[in-house]
């Protein structure tokens, strides 16, 4: 219990209201106060081939078509011990789909998963493959694959419907294909859209919330309203990152850090004193760190 941590001692073992139940019993809770279960808010839980292709098969079969012991068996099968479930009033849940219908996909934006790549087959370049290393996808249709591409080119920020296919062919296919990728958990989906840089500018800038967190401690959230943890160097550099200073600037300033013997730069022999070559070993670090920031979604589009 103790390799768990605080959160986990504090939430799991002491918490004062935990009482686990099956998805039948909290299924017939439900309806006792005129509520019914739509779906996950994370639209891959609605999917076993997404999160247990291997049992999908045999969860499917062992349901006989019923919903709620398919919800059950899922959550036997993959071992899930917690739901993020969308609650609607009784009734409702009929008329309601747990994934967006292709009508709506207009009207949203797509959010790539940071691992997530995406290139033409080598064999035939009409076909797109896109994945994130433990699960890929593959398209037909070179308006599709030049869609998903843009998805793709355009992490960490969002892109609408209009940003991935600007003219009017295709529409319905791609829709049907996003539907696929957020369905297997290579993307989620949002209402508003998340702006946040794609390349790094000639002078990078960081949002004021993330440089005013580096100053107090090593967390933040970023633009895709997700944890993250500063390493050392981007902890230093964040506050830095106002637009006014390139990366040499940035780099300059790593270097007096280490010349002012704030930063130890270490080398085959020892401790590194010479300026040239300590500029020359923390370059890498330094392009590192701000790739680090870029990928993840703290700098800005602007």
């Amino acid at each position: 219990m103790a390799a768990g941590g605080d959160a986990y001692l504090e939430h799991e073992v002491f918490e004062d209201d935990n009482a686990p139940e099956s998805f039948a019993d909290f299924h017939a809770r439900l309806g006792r106060f005129g509520l019914d279960y739509l779906g996950e808010s994370v639209v891959s839980g609605n999917n076993p081939v997404a999160f247990v292709s291997e049992a999908a098969e045999a969860i499917e079969a062992l349901a006989v078509g019923d919903r709620e012991q398919r919800e059950t068996f899922v959550d036997i099968f993959t071992g899930r011990s917690f739901r993020e479930a969308l609650i609607v009033r009784a009734g409702r849940a009929a008329t309601l789909a747990a994934v967006p219908p292709d009508v709506v996909w207009e009207r949203l934006h797509v959010l790539p998963g940071l691992d997530l790549k995406g290139a033409p087959d080598s064999d035939e370049p009409e076909v797109y493959r896109l994945g994130d290393g433990e699960t890929e996808l593959t398209f037909r249709g070179l308006d599709v694959g030049a869609a998903l591409a843009r998805l793709v080119a355009r992490k960490p920020a969002s892109s609408s419907f209009a940003d991935l296919l600007p003219g009017t062919e295709g529409r319905e296919a791609l829709a049907e294909a996003l539907r696929l990728v957020v369905e297997f958990g290579l993307a989620a989906i949002t209402t508003t859209p998340v702006l946040c840089a794609a390349e790094l500018a000639e002078r990078p800038a960081i949002w004021p919330l993330a440089a005013q967190d580096a100053v107090t401690g090593e967390r933040t959230a970023t633009f895709r309203h997700a944890g993250f943890k500063y390493q050392p160097l981007q902890r230093f550099l964040a506050p830095r990152l106002d637009g006014s200073r390139t990366r040499e600037d940035l780099l300059d300033d790593v270097v007096a850090l280490a010349v002012n013997g704030q930063l130890t730069v270490n080398g085959p022999e020892g401790p590194v004193t010479d300026p040239a070559e300590i500029r020359s070993r923390l370059a890498a670090s330094v392009d590192q760190a701000l790739d680090g920031l870029l990928r993840h979604g703290l700098l800005t589009s602007a």
